[in-house]
């Protein structure tokens, strides 16, 4: 008997010493409640759990090698609260929400360690893509600027200089100050 069933058991032996105050050898317990598990022994380790677990709720002492088991002022509270049933839920409460942030650590774990993969997949052919591109970008240039200095003609070069050389006169005159020289005249 594992689980909630043992939570449920330990409950009603619980209740049982409750209901039935004074101390209790745990054989006594056994046969009052008609035998709820199938040995002794075994209830007589459920009883010793309960001690173990809730020692403040219950009173154990000891008469001749036989523990004597009953219940004390903080017994019914203890039982009011929920019990041992409580406390399995609580327990596997806790235990559930520890699987699933470990599931969900493990997760980011898996989605960060895709992401980085996918980062030196990308970093492997960045570096090489953005040198052919400089090297396309360069010959480009390169072959545009031997192009335009081949297809020029020496008339059209000597045109281009003639409307330079006029335009940079008009910028002269442009900026030149005009002076007037002023005359003076006698009355």
């Amino acid at each position: 008997m594992e689980g909630i069933e043992r939570a449920k058991l330990k409950d009603s032996i619980t209740q049982w010493l409750l209901d039935n105050t004074g101390e209790h050898f745990p054989l006594h317990i056994y046969l009052s409640m008609g035998t709820p598990v199938e040995t002794q022994a075994h209830f007589d380790e459920i009883i010793e759990e309960m001690y173990s677990e809730a020692k403040k709720y219950f009173s154990s002492e000891y008469y001749h090698g036989t523990s004597i088991f009953s219940s004390n002022e903080f017994t019914q509270k203890f039982l009011d609260s929920g019990g041992f049933v409580a406390e399995y839920d609580a327990i596997t409460e806790a235990n559930k929400k520890k699987i699933e942030s470990t599931i969900r650590d493990l997760k980011i774990k898996k989605l960060t360690e895709k992401e980085l993969e996918q980062k030196i997949t990308n970093n492997k052919w960045a570096l090489p893509l953005s040198i052919a591109s400089i090297i396309i970008a360069g010959s480009a240039l390169g072959w545009s600027i031997y192009n335009g200095a081949n297809n020029v003609s020496q008339e059209q070069f000597y045109s281009l200089q003639n409307r330079l050389q006029s335009l940079e006169n008009s910028i002269k005159q442009i900026n030149t100050p005009i002076v007037i020289d002023s005359v003076q005249t006698k009355e």
